[in-house]
């Protein structure tokens, strides 16, 4: 994905966003989802978070935040979270 700067009032296409992808452990439920999302917005209010729970990844657009400081919210909800790639 790239990020794009969009001109007022411009459609930026949500691909255009970048994101960072999450590898987290432990979550099994709904319920783990929603604690992770609230970790998260704790430190990017803003943030979508799009949470696979079969395969453990978080990804969080846009990506404004430190990945590292990001990672460290989500495991100290409980969850062992680190940025793929």
């Amino acid at each position: 994905m790239t990020r794009e700067t969009a001109d007022a009032g411009s459609h930026v296409d949500k691909e255009s966003i970048m994101s960072t992808i999450f590898k987290v452990e432990k979550m099994t439920c709904n319920g783990c989802a929603r604690r992770v999302t609230k970790a998260i917005q704790s430190i990017d209010a803003a943030a979508q978070v799009n949470i696979d729970l079969a395969s453990g990844q978080v990804e969080v657009a846009p990506d404004s935040a430190d990945p590292a400081v990001v990672a460290a919210a989500i495991t100290a909800a409980g969850y062992p979270a680190r940025p793929l790639g």
